[in-house]
């Protein structure tokens, strides 16, 4: 059930940031194509922070 409501959340924030980009592009024509770089860089980078270090320690547990 966490699955769905995790599915359900990470959509809804993924639909308003792409209509956040798309109203600030319109709105500041000076940002252009570069909003939906940015809004990939928003995204991306804290997903594979939290990635890696969880990775990591999974990785440190398993070698003791």
């Amino acid at each position: 059930m966490a699955a769905i409501f995790g599915t359900i959340l990470v959509l809804a924030g993924l639909a308003g940031g792409i209509g956040y980009a798309v109203w600030l592009v319109r709105a500041n024509a000076e940002v252009g194509p570069w909003a939906f770089v940015l809004l990939g860089i928003a995204v991306l980078v804290p997903f594979d922070l939290v990635r890696v270090w969880h990775n990591r320690r999974v990785t440190a547990q398993r070698q003791h």
